[in-house]
């Protein structure tokens, strides 16, 4: 009998001190997003939104391959290989699993009431800035920048060599940045891949007909990342399968999707993002 009580006593010992990464390898994941080709071995087939992959799964990646996964208890990942600059990579999902970078910094108003702009900078920061779909829209402070047909707002970049401006459409105090219009050189638009690696500037001309008189100013450095509407919502709709479960309040929800669109592709407009996804059935708009 004694014997048998320190068996159990030295089973129970060994139980808890087990590393953490023999106690997770049960643990299942959501594939939100797939960049590039990742290999499942252990299940057969390309990993592909939506599906449901376990920790010990044998995954094959191809060059800088990644993905973004989902566990509803211990939250969001990336998984990608650990070895730079190889062009296979093969690992199990728990050893590729890398915690999602949070930066996301949350608002609570919409676009009708979000203050015109002065301080740019501040605005689109320096790192990525995240549009969805085509076009974005934005408020200028005119009472400093006033808008007309000889003050105008513009892009400035450098495409294969040469200097490039486009001024911004505008109406009343509401400019709009449209990819097709500002990134569309010899009718051809510009991928958004090849939009990140442009040195792009926001400027402010005036007296924009009078080149004795005209005046450029710089008013941010920005990144523009145009991620692709169909794109956004299917990954929202396969999140919302996860946190349908959870019984989330409406602010609650809007919090993670909010911090899931900064986390992945950089910071946005909070005021269109809630608009977006109130209009696509994801959250309530909430009465202030």
């Amino acid at each position: 009998m004694l014997s048998s009580l320190l068996f159990s006593l030295f089973f129970a010992s060994t139980v808890a001190w087990l590393p953490a990464s023999q106690t997770v390898q049960d643990d299942y994941y959501i594939v939100v997003m797939v960049t590039g080709s990742i290999y499942n071995q252990t299940q057969g087939g390309l990993l592909k939104q939506g599906q449901k992959i376990s920790s010990g799964d044998k995954l094959v990646f191809k060059g800088n391959a990644r993905a973004i996964v989902m566990s509803a208890t211990r939250g969001r990942f990336v998984i990608a290989p650990k070895t730079a600059g190889a062009s296979e990579f093969n690992s199990t999902v728990f050893d590729a699993l890398s915690p999602l970078k949070t930066n996301s910094k949350l608002s609570t108003r919409g676009f009708g009431e979000a203050e015109p702009i002065l301080n740019f900078k501040d605005h689109f920061g320096d790192s990525a800035f995240t549009v969805i779909g085509d076009e974005y829209i934005f408020k200028i402070n005119t009472s400093v920048y006033p808008l007309n047909t000889t003050n105008v707002p513009a892009l400035s970049y450098k495409y294969d060599g040469k200097s490039v401006t486009k001024t911004i459409s505008f109406k009343g105090n509401v400019a709009s940045i449209k990819r097709s219009e500002s990134f569309n050189i010899d009718n051809q638009v510009l991928s958004p891949e090849t939009i990140r690696a442009l040195d792009i500037r926001l400027l402010y001309i005036s007296n924009v007909n009078d080149r004795a008189t005209r005046k450029i100013d710089t008013l941010a450095k920005i990144n523009l990342v145009f991620v692709a509407e169909a794109e956004l919502k299917s990954q929202i709709e396969t999140l919302m399968t996860i946190y349908q479960g959870e019984n989330l309040s409406n602010s609650q929800l809007k919090e993670q999707l909010t911090a899931y669109v900064w986390d992945v592709y950089g910071h946005t407009d909070n005021h269109l993002l809630e608009d977006w996804l109130v209009a696509n059935g994801f959250i309530q708009k909430e009465v202030k």
